[in-house]
Parts: C-alpha cells; sequence; structure tokens
C-alpha cells in the first residue's frame, strides 16, 4: 500500500504517504483519517509526504484540494 493511516496514543492522526501515489490513494487517505476522527474532537493530523511522487494530473490536484475543504471532519484541522 502506498500509503498508511494510524491514530497515536497522544490522538495525532500520522498519515504517511510513499511511492507514487493516486488521486483515488490520497481520497482513500482522508475518508481513513476522517473516520477516525471523533465527533467534536480537535483534528491532529501529521501528514508525511517526504517519500511520495504525486502521480496526479493538475485537474485531480484541483479536485483533491476541493475535497479536503469540503470534509467536515478536518473543519479544525
Amino acid at each position: 500500500m502506498t500509503f498508511s493511516v494510524v491514530k497515536e496514543t497522544n490522538s495525532v492522526i500520522t498519515v504517511n504517504y510513499t511511492e507514487s501515489v493516486s488521486l483515488k490513494q490520497r481520497i482513500h487517505a482522508v475518508d481513513k483519517a476522517c473516520s477516525m476522527i471523533k465527533p467534536g474532537e480537535l483534528a491532529r493530523l501529521l501528514i508525511d509526504v517526504r517519500n511520495m511522487t504525486v502521480a496526479m494530473t493538475l485537474n485531480e490536484q484541483e479536485y483533491f484540494g476541493q475535497y479536503l475543504a469540503e470534509q467536515k471532519c478536518l473543519k479544525n484541522a
């Protein structure tokens, strides 16, 4: 898998991307992270992209940015 999503004991959700990552995989990682955030909980995220190669077109990147902006679970991130 090109990413992992882990909720640490200190409630920080770490998303670690490796290799080439597609739009579908990035959306899946966001959905997985959002599923770990309890209602009303402050979202504390650490996104590690150091080993990631973006395999998305400009249109896909724009779509992903809009997708992130629409996620209610990330409102307080």
